[in-house]
């Protein structure tokens, strides 16, 4: 006969308890009536164990409250049915406090690759750097099963704009945290037929998960807004325009996202003006009621032209977190700038065919 020991419920092989027990009060029909096996009709697949967890009331010594673990071996291990006769004879021992036969449940392995699964249709494309089956990869759903998806926090993209209405980013977003500074009002919706660089960004980072569109943002829970910045072609922004956007609602919002820098020429050497780099500094000291705000910038895409972004100022600037790329091989992707600028890389696309590429959305229309 075998026994376990856990700090709920304390294991107790039969035989000892029952010899204890009749030392103690007249026990014997206890391991009579658990000597007898019955069956019925059970609930649709439950494992009902040859087990039963028992609390006895009374002078008996245990490890934790008088809960004991009691098998028998006559019975088989695991059961469609439960043994109602035993159960019935554990209520009528006025020592026996509570009990129940125990049932194996079906539990799944969080550590699983499979262990989270969405509705959204291009989930599958992205499990290669979200949560990759076997090898390299973010290994995110990790971080989902602690509580981890965004909830609390707000972000912007300081951008070329974001679609408020588009079916993957709605429910995500936050018109407290957006403004139009090309148009100048509340609604950064982006304009222009080379429009929607916002939107994928967003679409990366905040993509509604189980809406059955698209795919999943890697914070899919968070709250998003969107600041214009850019608007048509030739529109770029100005030092004001920039230093506005880093400073709007520093209290408010914890996150700035910015996917853009100087041109990727290889030679110009290029950084926020005055303005815009005193917001940088001063956000990060008072931002977010004294715990600081964070910028988040691209390292660039000038690699095929020998750049790098020690010569962008915006990646190379002390209060600025600079994320890069990195192919699913782990190889660096030929568009990346080098430079110890960068904190961090995340995984990218590194083919113009579009193999291993990341999933996110352009306007809808």
């Amino acid at each position: 006969m075998t026994c376990t020991n856990n700090e709920k419920v304390t294991a107790v092989c039969f035989r000892m308890m029952f010899k204890q027990l009749y030392r103690k009060m007249a026990f014997l029909k206890l391991f009579i009536l658990l000597a007898f096996p019955y069956t019925c009709v059970s609930k649709r697949g439950l494992r009902y164990t040859n087990t039963w967890a028992v609390k006895i009331d009374g002078d008996i010594t245990t490890l934790y409250s008088n809960y004991h673990l009691f098998e028998h071996k006559d019975l088989p291990k695991v059961s469609s049915h439960p043994n109602h006769i035993h159960t019935d004879g554990l209520s009528q021992e006025p020592m026996v406090k509570w009990f129940a036969q125990q049932i194996r449940q079906k539990k799944a392995l969080y550590d699983e690759a499979m262990s989270l699964s969405f509705n959204d249709p291009r989930w599958r494309d992205q499990m290669w750097y979200l949560n990759p089956p076997h090898g390299r990869g973010m290994n995110i759903d990790k971080v989902w099963q602690q509580g981890v998806t965004g909830k609390g926090i707000v972000v912007a993209v300081v951008d070329d704009g974001l679609q408020q209405s588009h079916p993957d980013l709605k429910d995500n977003f936050d018109p407290l945290a957006s403004l139009d500074l090309v148009d100048f009002d509340e609604t950064p919706d982006p304009e222009g037929k080379f429009s929607g660089h916002g939107n994928r960004c967003a679409g990366v980072i905040a993509a509604s998960a189980n809406n059955t569109e698209c795919g999943v943002g890697v914070a899919f829970d968070v709250s998003l807004g969107g600041i214009r910045i850019f608007g048509e072609e030739d529109d770029d922004p100005t030092d004001s325009m920039e230093a506005l956007a880093l400073g709007y609602k520093r209290d408010y919002i914890d996150i700035y996202s910015c996917s853009w820098g100087p041109e990727d020429t290889g030679w110009d050497m290029e950084g926020p003006g005055e303005l815009a780099r005193g917001q940088l500094e001063e956000g990060t000291k008072i931002g977010r009621h004294g715990k600081g705000s964070i910028f988040v910038f691209a390292a660039g895409n000038g690699g095929r032209e020998y750049d790098s972004c020690a010569y962008n100022g915006y990646a190379n600037s002390i209060f600025t977190i600079t994320i890069s790329g990195v192919s699913r091989n782990g190889s660096i992707p030929g568009y990346a700038e080098r430079c110890s600028a960068v904190m961090a890389t995340t995984y990218s696309q590194d083919d113009a065919e579009g193999v291993d590429s990341i999933v996110s959305m352009s306007v809808f229309s």
